[in-house]
Order: structure tokens, then C-alpha cells, then sequence
């Protein structure tokens, strides 16, 4: 049976000398056992500060401190106290704990049990991030769940009571004095990555989210919005929109329909969804945000309705071509076309070629290849293009590492940043006569390439166009 380590301090001795159990103090802190504590700012309670990355086993914290003299209660799990203590199995927490800060148990990955206490008000930014958490249970004194508290925990089901809402990165206010906002990984939901997750239940009469029609996800009521979702999430009708990262690597996700209502769909929301194989758009969807479906390697067809308006001209959300075999535009739509049956998505008004697969016919009036738009198509073994392509744009065909040999006819002027970079398999290039510009890294790292002509008409080849090729 193991034993846990319950924490119970008694010391007079100030600053920092050592007595014979271990502890000393220094101003408001002390030490026992690789364990600190300082008192906090009201003067009446303190917190946990550091645990020793080394400590391995269970741990439980005390009710209260000793202090020249003064008891305080311990209230807080300070920020980043046990982070990284990668032994750490269990923690025990007093019924006085309030608050567990940012980072406070972030990559403690052998972690699988710490019940939360029943007057805990707020759990932090990536508190139990990479931990091996696989059941939570939130007390109803648990208001406030800030992002990624529980980020890549193999969490397997979760209920929110009506008294818990979430703090999203966005409504930050306060300045982190060690360490820069954006170098932090934070993505909005507090369970972002939490690949197991196959339950999601809002409590009925929650004034804020919802789970309606038991379609495991967490639904913002007021915007009908999908703040998170899991594998097994049904998106009911009447959502108008898909939160940033809410289906985030979520890798047992394998197929997703989209209902009419549903307008919009958030910055990165299927990001890394690495077996996400079949996503159905409906008539409704206008606004695809940038890089939705990232990393989502295994989608096979995409169809862009009639009403899907926008996309970006570097990436817009739509799928890269990894194993992608069939693309189509709606006839009805006024901005795109796949003329031809060309297994693309071509820009009616100015004949760009926007997104390919390793089935696409580039048609003949095609005037430019847009950027990214064979990005990572690893099948496409050859390519044909057209007389009238003017432009390839920047990574139109980077990392497609089946191309062997291309020919760039005589009316493209130029070639931009990164083009063909990484294309390993290519062997051979013919430069058509027009050719006036290769950007900078156009063929870099195309280490199959032996040998190439420039035509004499090149007026510019930008640094590093050709570095790392043999």
C-alpha cells in the first residue's frame, strides 16, 4: 500500500538557516521537505510554490502552515508549482484549496488523480495540461475554467454544472511577468486535445452553454456556437458557428456534417484531426477562417457549396491536398468553378487555380496557380501547365515529394517563394523562355535535382532559390 506525505510544518527559525527536519525560512517563505510555500498578499493565507521536479509518488498538501508564530490556511496551488514533476502519480488536495494557478501541474504526465476540493473557485491556463487525468469531476463551487486547463488529457467524459463558465486566451487582462503571451500554447477550450473525450453533458438550466439534443458538445447559447467538441459530437441544427479550435486533434474524428445553419467555421477548429477522413458542407456555410482543417492528412473529397463566398488567397481554410482525390464547386456558385471536371477550385473571375489534388487537369485557361495550392499533395506524381499560367505562387507545390519532372511553359514570368520547396523526387526542370523571376527558396531542398538551364531571359533568382539541392 503506498503512503502519501502529509505536510504538517512547525518551525521558529528564520531566513535561511536549516534545522534538522529540512525546513527553513526566508521573508514570507518556507521550505520542508522540497516543498515551499509563501504567504500571500492579504497577509492571511498562503499558497503552495515549488515543488522538486525530482519528487515522485503521491503527495498531499496541508490544510495549513505555520509561520513565525501564525497559522495560515493554504489557499492556492501557485503558478507552475509542480510543473514537469514527471513522477508525480497522485496529488491530494486540502478542502482549503481555492484556486490552482497557470501551469501549476502542466506536464506532471504520470499524474492520474487529483480530486478536486469542494470549495475550489477557479482552475488556470494549462493547470493539469499534459497530465494523465482521465476522469474530472467539477465541484458546483468551481466557477471559472480558464484554456487548456486540461489540454491533452486522456479525459474520457465530462459534465459541466450550471455554475462553471470558461475564460477563453482572448479575455486576458493580466501581464505574465516571466514569460510573453504568445509563447505560450493556448488554444480556447479547456479540453483542446483531449483525444479520448467521447462525453460531453452540459447541466439543463446552465444560463450560459448548452448540450442540446444530447449532441456531446458544448454549445455558447446565446451565439449558438460550438465552443468544444469531441469525437462522437452529432452538430446540431440551428448552430450558426464552429469555435476556434473546438475539434482541435481530436484524432478519433472521423467523419463531420456540417447542418445548413452552421455560417461559419473558426480559425483552426479541425486542426491536426489527423483521421478525419469525409467532411460534408452544407448549402449555408459562407466563412471558412484559416488553417481550419491543418494537418488533417487524410480527408478524400471536398465539395464547396454555392453559398461558401470567401476563401483566402493563401489558405482560407480549405483542406491541403495530402490524400485528397476528388474536389467539385456547386454549379450555383458565383465565385468559384471546377470547370472541366478538373478536380479543383479555380476563381471564376481571374482564372486562379485556388486548390488542387493529385487528380487534377489544370484547363487550358487557367492564368495563374495560386499560393499553397498543391501544398503537401504528396501523390501527384506529374503535372501538365498550361500555356496560359502567367504565375506559380508562393508553396503552390511545396513538399510534393512524388513530382519526378516538371515543365514550365514559356508564359510563366515568374516563380515565387518556397514553389517547389522540398519537392525531394524531382529530378528534372525545363524553364520555359519567359521566365524572368525565381523567389527566394523556390527549389530548395529538391535534393534529386542534379541539374538545371536558366533561360537567358531571367532577369532576377532570388537568394537561396536553389540551396540544398545536390
Amino acid at each position: 500500500m503506498k503512503t502519501y506525505l502529509k505536510i504538517a510544518i512547525i518551525i521558529t527559525v528564520t531566513f535561511a538557516c536549516f534545522n534538522n527536519a529540512g525546513a527553513y525560512t526566508s521573508y514570507n517563505s518556507i521550505i520542508i521537505d522540497n516543498v515551499e510555500y509563501e504567504i500571500n498578499n492579504d497577509g492571511k493565507t498562503a499558497r503552495v510554490v515549488k515543488v522538486s521536479e525530482s519528487y515522485s509518488g503521491g503527495l498531499a498538501f496541508p490544510e495549513t502552515i505555520d509561520y513565525k508564530g501564525n497559522t495560515y490556511p493554504v489557499t492556492e496551488i501557485g503558478k507552475k508549482a509542480c510543473k514537469n514533476c514527471k513522477y508525480l502519480t497522485k496529488i491530494i488536495l486540502p478542502e482549503t484549496i481555492e484556486k490552482i494557478g497557470r501551469q501549476a501541474f502542466s506536464g506532471c504526465e504520470k499524474l492520474h488523480s487529483c480530486e478536486l476540493p469542494d470549495k475550489i473557485k477557479e482552475i488556470n491556463y494549462l493547470a493539469f495540461s499534459h497530465c494523465n487525468i482521465t476522469k474530472v469531476d467539477f465541484p458546483p463551487s468551481l466557477t471559472l475554467l480558464y484554456s487548456d486547463a486540461y489540454a491533452y488529457c486522456p479525459i474520457r467524459s465530462i459534465f459541466i454544472p450550471k455554475t462553471l463558465s470558461f475564460k477563453e486566451f482572448i479575455e486576458l487582462e493580466e501581464k505574465w511577468e516571466d514569460s510573453g503571451l504568445v509563447s505560450l500554447d493556448i488554444h480556447g477550450s479547456p479540453f483542446y486535445g483531449c483525444s479520448e473525450l467521447g462525453t460531453i453533458v452540459v447541466e439543463e438550466g446552465h444560463p450560459i452553454y448548452d448540450s442540446r439534443f444530447d449532441c456531446n458538445a458544448i454549445i455558447e447559447t446565446a451565439t449558438n456556437k460550438i465552443i468544444h467538441g469531441c469525437y462522437n459530437t452529432i452538430i446540431p441544427d440551428g448552430v450558426e458557428e464552429i469555435g476556434c479550435h473546438s475539434f482541435g486533434q481530436c484524432s478519433k474524428l472521423i467523419e463531420i456534417t456540417f447542418p445548413s445553419s452552421v455560417m461559419k467555421i473558426d480559425y483552426r477548429a479541425f486542426m491536426d484531426c489527423e483521421n478525419l477522413k469525409t467532411v460534408h458542407f452544407n448549402e449555408g456555410l459562407r466563412e471558412i477562417e484559416y488553417g481550419v482543417f491543418y494537418g488533417c492528412i487524410n480527408i478524400k473529397s471536398i465539395h464547396i457549396p454555392s453559398s461558401l463566398t470567401s476563401i483566402d488567397e493563401y489558405d482560407g481554410g480549405i483542406p491541403y491536398p495530402y490524400k485528397i482525390e476528388s474536389i467539385t464547386v456547386d454549379k450555383g456558385n458565383p465565385i468559384y468553378d471546377s470547370r472541366d471536371n478538373c478536380n479543383a477550385i479555380i476563381e471564376t473571375a481571374t482564372n486562379t487555380l485556388i486548390r488542387g489534388c493529385f487528380n487534377t487537369l489544370i484547363p487550358d485557361n487557367v492564368t495563374s496557380i495560386n499560393a499553397r495550392a498543391f501544398y503537401c499533395c504528396t501523390g501527384l506524381k506529374s503535372i501538365i501547365i498550361p500555356n496560359k499560367v502567367q504565375s506559380i505562387g508562393s508553396g503552390a507545390f511545396s513538399h510534393c515529394s512524388g513530382l519526378t519532372s516538371l515543365t514550365i511553359p514559356s508564359s510563366v514570368t515568374s516563380i515565387g517563394d518556397y514553389a517547389f520547396r522540398d519537392c525531394t523526387g524531382l529530378t528534372s526542370v525545363t524553364f520555359g523562355k519567359g521566365l524572368k523571376d525565381i523567389r527566394e527558396y523556390a527549389f530548395r531542398n529538391c535534393s534529386s535535382l542534379t541539374s538545371i538551364t536558366i533561360p537567358e531571359g531571367v532577369k532576377r533568382i532570388s537568394n537561396r532559390a536553389f540551396s540544398h539541392c545536390i
